[in-house]
């Protein structure tokens, strides 16, 4: 990725996201009640309980450093924050509350993506396939698609968000990539606006790896998603240099993972929302506790950096390919078939384990 440039502003989110963080950790005795994420539950891997309330230090730096950027950038953050509040709150009362349906969430994500196009004008209208390129001309259609595509990123990250780094990992790598992909384009004030979102999740980032003090939560997952999903959107839309292939390219380890999981269960005869513990990355937990024993708090860290590695290769290439839509496209599929071959490796002998609450 090329060089990229650090701000005042970067750095307030960062420090903000750091402190609040810290801030929620060493007053959980307050709150934990409400906000711990207890031992208890099929993909559960944690030892102690812990606060999943991270997202509102992330929402609260950016939202505090956004003021500090440039006018153009502000003119992307202002909207992309208040379009995220309904993801968030959604994702908040989930992590609080622990009753909010799947459903709810999925048309809480969706309605950030409407708010999203209704506050800036902005939704896909070309994805480089000419049939579905039509049918986006249509604003309808394109809104609807722009939505859906939105929500199925936020859920993506928030399923992928199994142990200590792996979905703040990837939320993290994906901004830099785009931010890297902006500023090749020659968009500025986008890349400034990555960065910033970047920065505050690294600062949760400290608390959540290696040792998982702090969960980021569905608010956290939904608002990193989001967040993702919609720069991709207006990076693809503000510049034409920039083939739509590379959103997929940059997103490709959390769709691909969900994609999977939804034929997994189907095919299983499961239902689609209930919680299982054969995701990949409780595939590659398993085998990690097993290589580690008798020191098995190493086991999460570890498989968080194992499974958070997968998003490196797409968000440091993307950067480099980014205007063609032929090598996004043949990344993107080695990816799957990567994840595909990586998976059944490790499936048979794990399917039926019980992994450790």
């Amino acid at each position: 990725m090329s060089e990229l440039p650090i701000s005042d502003s970067q750095l307030v989110a960062f420090v903000i996201a750091l402190f609040a963080s810290l801030a929620i950790v060493f007053s959980q005795r307050f709150h934990g009640k409400y906000t711990h994420d207890l031992q208890s539950g099929v993909q559960r891997a944690h030892t102690l309980p812990t606060p999943r309330i991270g997202g509102v230090a992330i929402f609260f730096a950016v939202l505090c450093a956004t003021p500090l950027t440039e006018q153009g950038a502000q003119d992307i953050l202002y909207p992309t924050i208040l379009a995220s509040v309904p993801a968030f709150l959604f994702g908040l009362a989930e992590d609080i509350t622990k009753h909010v349906s799947a459903m709810s969430r999925l048309l809480a994500t969706m309605a950030s993506g409407a708010v999203a196009w209704y506050l800036t004008g902005i939704s896909l209208t070309s994805v480089g396939v000419p049939i579905l390129d039509h049918l986006l001309g249509f604003t309808v259609i394109s809104v609807l698609f722009t939505a859906f595509a939105i929500a199925g990123v936020a859920n993506a990250v928030n399923l992928i968000d199994g142990y200590n780094g792996i979905a703040s990992g990837f939320v993290i790598f994906s901004l830099l990539s785009l931010a890297s992909v902006a500023s090749n384009a020659g968009d500025v004030s986008l890349q400034q606006c990555a960065l910033l979102c970047a920065a505050a999740f690294a600062g949760f980032f400290l608390l959540n790896w290696p040792w998982g003090r702090l969960f980021m939560g569905d608010s956290g997952a939904y608002m990193g998603g989001f967040a993702v999903a919609w720069f991709c959107v207006l990076l693809c839309q503000r510049n034409e240099t920039v083939s739509p292939f590379t959103a997929i390219l940059i997103c490709v380890h959390p769709i691909t993972e969900t994609i999977f999981t939804v034929w997994r269960r189907v095919k299983d005869g499961q239902t689609l929302g209930q919680p299982d513990s054969l995701h990949l990355h409780n595939l590659i937990f398993a085998q990690v506790l097993k290589l580690v024993s008798p020191r098995k708090r190493l086991a999460n860290p570890i498989s968080g950096l194992l499974i958070g590695l997968l998003s490196v290769p797409s968000a440091v290439l993307a950067p480099y390919i980014y205007q063609s839509a032929l090598a996004c496209l043949g990344l993107t599929l080695a990816f799957v078939v990567f994840y595909t071959l990586t998976y059944f490796a490790v499936e048979s002998s794990f399917r039926s384990i019980d992994l450790p609450p």
